[in-house]
């Protein structure tokens, strides 16, 4: 997880959500089928070509890290349900259960994504609701999950192994961890080093009067 994936995630708040949805749109289906059936197990199926919906938000012991993606248990009983609008099923009822059902957050120990058959549509029409934590992806990346699903994908994605654990393992992930905190220090001296000789060159080349416009700024911040 790096830090725009975090910034995305800190979205989910109080007053606000960090996640990205799209819709599909279909005719009734001839013939008639179990549509919530058929999506599970087409969903099912494709898992191996979308690791996207088995990425479970993890950290490590200790939080000595930042956060990592890995393969979580998905439970398409619990991912994938069925939502039928009221009767008529307008175009303006629709809209009232999309809003109803992107307001939550999604639950951070399991997969966060979400989809819904959404059925009683006007003309017998029905749709499937994709939602999707944008920690994860963006907006473009919904749409390659409907493609994957289609009968015929557009795209020819490889196969990605399930794993419970991230590669390496999490001893791996602990070890670099480690590393990492160990040259910290290093890391600031090295950078406040590279800073001050920034400086020293500005002020030989310039003389004082380069300070001034960072001066005037950071006076304008406070």
């Amino acid at each position: 997880v790096v830090g725009l994936d975090e910034m995305y995630l800190s979205l989910d708040a109080g007053r606000t959500v960090g996640h990205v949805a799209a819709i599909a749109v279909f005719d009734p289906h001839e013939p008639e089928r179990d549509e919530l059936e058929f999506l599970r197990t087409r969903i099912a199926e494709r898992l191996t070509t979308l690791p996207i919906l088995r990425f479970q938000l993890s950290s490590l012991p200790l939080h000595l890290t930042g956060r990592y993606f890995a393969d979580g248990e998905v439970s398409l009983d619990e991912h994938v349900q069925r939502v039928q609008v009221p009767s008529p099923g307008t175009d303006a009822q629709f809209k009232e259960v999309l809003d109803q059902l992107m307001r939550p957050i999604l639950e951070r120990d399991r997969p966060m994504w979400r989809m819904w058959l959404v059925e009683g549509l006007e003309g017998g029409r029905y749709a499937y609701v994709l939602k999707l934590s944008h920690g994860m992806a963006d907006g473009s990346v919904v749409w390659k999950v409907f493609d994957q699903l289609s009968d015929t994908p557009a795209e020819h994605l490889p196969e990605v192994p399930i794993r419970k654990e991230p590669v390496g393992g999490t001893a791996e992930l602990v070890a670099r961890a480690l590393g990492q905190w160990a040259t910290m220090p290093m890391r600031g001296m090295f950078l406040q080093g590279q800073t001050a000789w920034w400086a020293i060159g500005r002020l030989r080349s310039e003389g004082a009067g380069f300070l001034q416009e960072p001066l005037q700024t950071v006076g304008e911040l406070f």
